[in-house]
């Protein structure tokens, strides 16, 4: 990895477990890979769209699914604020996860809240009070024994989950990197089909 750069990794959201009401906002469960993100996402923190730290259309985030959630990896470039931002996690301060859709989602008014059954990313984010369960965020470099016991249950469902990886924007600008990358995909055992439909 660049020694300019901070790795982060996460879990975004995980699948079919209800939230928690948030400012009168209805409690969500988001329904099995239903959340579409083949357009610009961004990660951000704090869902604040004026600091947008890294985004998908550049290779510097990555997003990929399996059965258990929405996972993500960044590489933000080294400044005051993502040192800062390095700091608050490993304080633990920020070490959940957010995500934001675009409007227009496809919701089943449920008796615990709404049921999320199609939307649309676009923005991922580190978050101090995630609404959702079994959201984590870490640095990379982080050890195991480091990590709140939360944290580390995500970090495991992350790290299986990268049995089954996406491909980069940036690897797909670079057919050097797009080649070595499907060669690693052919020596792996074939993966789960993972969708990526839907919008919220």
């Amino acid at each position: 990895m660049d020694h300019h750069l901070l790795l982060l990794q996460g879990v975004v959201t995980t699948w079919n477990r209800w939230g928690k009401a948030v400012h009168g906002d209805p409690a969500l469960k988001f329904r099995a890979k239903c959340l579409s993100f083949s357009g610009p996402v961004t990660f951000q923190f704090s869902h604040n769209k004026d600091i947008i730290l890294a985004g998908n259309r550049d290779g510097s985030l990555r997003l990929w699914t399996d059965d258990h959630g929405l996972f993500c990896e960044a590489e933000l470039p080294l400044s005051r604020r993502t040192v800062w931002l390095s700091r608050q996690i490993r304080s633990n301060i920020f070490r959940g996860m957010s995500n934001g859709c675009a409007d227009g989602s496809d919701v089943i008014d449920r008796a615990g809240g709404w049921e999320v059954t199609r939307a649309t990313l676009l923005e991922v984010s580190v978050a101090e009070d995630p609404r959702q369960p079994g959201t984590g965020v870490w640095i990379g470099d982080e050890l195991d024994d480091d990590l709140p016991a939360d944290v580390l249950a995500a970090r495991r469902l992350w790290r299986a989950s990268r049995r089954q990886p996406g491909i980069s924007a940036r690897a797909a600008r670079q057919p050097g990197a797009l080649v070595a990358q499907i060669d690693r995909l052919l020596a792996l055992p074939r993966p789960v089909a993972c969708s990526r439909a839907g919008r919220r």
